[in-house]
């Protein structure tokens, strides 16, 4: 049975609470982000079909282009230290970080929210300087938030991200993300009686499995970019969150919008610019990298499959002309920074099985065929999209892996044989040395325990 996922606009009061929220503008306190704040465009919601937690959700939301470049470049070993001190030297930030806050609702999409301004943290003020106590903490320093307040929620360098949330499970007398504390609001605390159950189960410590019945409720989610920015002046260092707007919200449930099912036809070839070599090699063969442009219809179309369970990857084949296209190894994530792919299978291919072919494969400049494709798993049936446009670009030099013959292989063995041969005959002397000095402190013992006996029997 098809699972119900929630789509974006899923009422006239979500979209008319949407807007108002999108309207207001983005507080840097003062730090000149090398990004835009931007809240995230698409999220889907999903139910993960119960197990030992009936609860459990997973959240899909999107990254925009400009965060994720910047995240992206910061991430990459090739381009992590130019982006970090490009963000020290031209925006004054020392350090930056980005994570996801998720804020729930159960059937109140007006004001059954849980934020509270501990999500926020809050500003601890000295005699001489203001600190910030961190997400979910009071001036006390003290938890505030509760289990299924999301405050540090995945953003890595790609489009789309997501997020288990309203994960529950088995609750007995002391279960704390249930019951909570004096100053931590339990999951007990944020729901309304009649919004779940306590089912019995089979276990001996009497407790009972938590459950929400999703044909009688309703899930409302929103999503925000919570950007922790750290810099220092006159030798003091100030950290401060800075907030996107909330997302849109997405809904499960019994008053959620059926999902959107996609075709082919839904899916267009990628466009892939900007291609270029890679700095660093992969196995001794080049890399090459592009960059993807992600259209607004592929971002909302991922976020949706992702929440269900599905997933949409981008793929690069390679080939000399007139040769046959060879899948590339990269990463096939999409995102909107560079991706990166190795050559290592185009090469191989030319290479051949046997190996029949050694030396140079590939002189420098040959001209070498890229194309790419998008591959759809989604929850009613697998397919690829079209191809994209064909690019060409004459490669680095291929060069086969020299060959080593079976006598230089034989020499090789006996040398390191003899190598691990000459290590041991070095330990055994050290070995001896330390079995010698062993038997004279037992020797020496031994003396004195005699010794000591004879006088004792001479004095009786």
């Amino acid at each position: 049975m098809k699972k119900i996922i929630a789509s974006a606009a899923c009422a006239a009061i979500i979209m008319s609470a949407a807007s108002i929220s999108a309207a207001a503008e983005v507080d840097t306190k003062g730090f000149d982000l090398p990004f835009e704040a931007e809240k995230p465009a698409n999220t889907a919601l999903g139910w993960l079909d119960g197990g030992d937690s009936p609860t459990t959700m997973k959240i899909t939301y999107s990254m925009g282009g400009s965060m994720n470049e910047w995240l992206s470049a910061a991430a990459d070993p090739a381009t992590h230290d130019a982006t970090m001190e490009k963000l020290s030297k031209e925006n004054g930030i020392d350090d930056l970080y980005v994570s996801a806050q998720i804020d729930w609702a159960i059937d109140d999409p007006e004001n059954g929210w849980h934020w509270t301004k501990y999500w926020d943290g809050e500003i601890v003020k000295t005699e001489d300087r203001e600190e910030w106590t961190g997400y979910g903490y009071d001036k006390d320093y003290q938890v505030r938030t509760g289990d299924w307040d999301i405050l540090d929620g995945w953003a890595y360098p790609q489009k789309i991200n997501d997020c288990w949330i309203l994960r529950g499970g088995l609750v007995n007398d002391t279960t704390e993300w249930f019951y909570g504390t004096d100053l931590k609001p339990g999951v007990k605390d944020q729901l309304k009686e009649d919004q779940y159950t306590l089912e019995d189960t089979d276990s001996e410590d009497n407790e009972k499995l938590l459950v929400i019945d999703w044909t009688k409720h309703t899930a409302y989610v929103r999503v925000r970019w919570a950007i922790t920015a750290t810099k220092i002046e006159n030798d003091t260092t100030i950290t401060r969150p800075i907030f996107s707007e909330w997302s849109e919200i997405s809904s499960f449930g019994k008053d959620a919008a059926e999902a959107v099912s996609y075709t082919k036809d839904d899916i267009k070839p990628p466009v892939i610019t900007g291609l270029e070599y890679y700095p660093d090699e992969f196995n001794g063969y080049p890399q090459i990298s592009c960059t993807l442009t992600v259209p607004a219809e592929l971002e909302k179309a991922l976020t949706s499959i992702n929440a269900r369970g599905g997933d949409i990857r981008v793929e690069f084949e390679a080939r000399v002309p007139d040769g046959e296209w060879v899948g590339l190894q990269g990463d096939l994530t999409i995102t909107s920074g560079k991706m990166v792919f190795a050559l290592q299978n185009l090469a191989e291919s030319l290479i051949g099985e046997d190996g029949e072919k050694s030396g140079v494969i590939l002189e420098k400049g040959s001209p070498v065929e890229l194309r790419a494709r998008y591959f759809v798993m989604d929850d009613t049936e697998d397919f690829y999209s079209d191809y994209s446009d064909v690019l060409t670009f004459g490669t680095e030099e291929l060069s086969a892996p020299e060959k080593v013959s079976a006598a230089e292989e034989s020499k090789a063995s006996d040398e390191s044989q003899t190598s691990e041969k000459n290590e041991q005959e070095k330990s055994n002397p050290l070995i001896i040395i330390i079995i010698i000095i062993v038997l004279l402190i037992i020797i020496i013992i031994i003396v004195i325990i005699i010794i000591s006996k004879k006088k004792k029997d001479k004095k009786n």
